[in-house]
């Protein structure tokens, strides 16, 4: 069985990966073949994992002319699916699933990562509509085949502290966000990235019937205000750290060197946020799935103390 893994050198993917090495072992190994644009990297990650048989194919998913489309689909059972959230999203994940299903002839199984709170009611530069677009889009394609489709939809990632947020956390000992204009602020459930690549791992190396047609919602075992996150953060590493609320303007403003539709993308889900409750809920999907109890925020923080310091 082969495992092809789109998105496999990103924060998602490299726990996937992870995960999935921990599952194998060196007498009964996991092959996986990885699509990306940058063969070294990807190369740099797959000596990561010792127990892992990788093969790595180079290409675009926007241009899947680059693409060797023969050599990625050989051997192809399963597929674990994660684009980058953009407003061509859907288009690529179209394009890039029905090459698959037409031409993958071992294909029984595709695993995509969604996001909580996805809806066709989000404003359509929000990336919860991307999200749901695409999934339409993959769920069509897929649905009078013999391919089986799992949904994961993670809550927002704790990882974010680090990709986002650390440069200000150890230089100003804050952290900022979109002001909430009511209550105490967002309810979060977090989710620790490393859950979302457990579950999955679980679920690519099951039987595929087992998870077919099933969405999965992973969030973290409480729900927390930024203010209380902050607190949390302090315990962990031994050093005060502060939210600090901005407006929307000003939060845009911090991240202008970025596409204005990333912007837009962020603007919209904190919008999202102060009228959707659906992120503030904790959902045992991980434990059912995997046995285990997810990780929590705390066990992040700890986990990750020497980085924010």
């Amino acid at each position: 069985m082969s495992i092809l893994i789109v998105g496999s050198t990103g924060t998602v993917g490299k726990e996937v990966l992870r995960a999935l090495n921990e599952k194998a072992s060196p007498s009964s190994k996991i092959s996986v073949k990885l699509l990306t644009r940058n063969k070294d990297k990807a190369s740099e990650v797959l000596k990561l994992y010792e127990n892992l048989e990788g093969k790595i194919v180079e290409g675009d998913l926007n241009d899947l002319e680059t693409v060797n489309i023969d050599e990625l689909y050989e051997n192809v059972e399963r597929m674990f699916l994660l684009t980058i959230s953009s407003p061509f999203q859907a288009r690529s994940e179209h394009g890039f699933v029905n090459l698959a299903v037409k031409y993958c002839k071992h294909l029984q199984q595709i695993v995509r990562v969604s996001a909580l709170g996805n809806s066709p009611e989000r404003d359509i530069n929000c990336l919860m509509r991307w999200h749901n677009d695409s999934e339409r889009a993959v769920q069509r394609l897929v649905e009078h085949s013999k391919v089986k489709l799992t949904i994961l939809r993670p809550n927002l990632f704790l990882q974010n502290f680090l990709t986002q947020d650390l440069q200000t956390i150890k230089s100003q000992g804050c952290f900022y966000r979109v002001k909430h204009d009511l209550g105490d602020g967002y309810h979060i459930s977090h989710v620790d990235v490393r859950d979302i690549g457990d579950l999955s791992a679980v679920v690519l190396t099951e039987n595929p019937e087992k998870h077919a047609g099933q969405s999965y919602n992973i969030t973290g075992p409480d729900t927390f205000t930024y203010d209380q996150l902050a607190q949390v953060l302090t315990q962990a590493i031994g050093k005060e750290v502060k939210h600090v609320p901005i407006s929307e303007d000003q939060f845009a403003e911090n991240f202008k060197q970025v596409p204005s539709f990333v912007i837009w993308m962020l603007v919209k889900l904190y919008q999202m946020y102060k009228i959707e409750g659906i992120t503030a809920n904790i959902c045992g999907d991980f434990k059912i799935v995997t046995g285990k109890n997810p990780r929590s925020a705390l066990q992040f923080f700890v986990d990750h103390a020497d980085q924010f310091k």
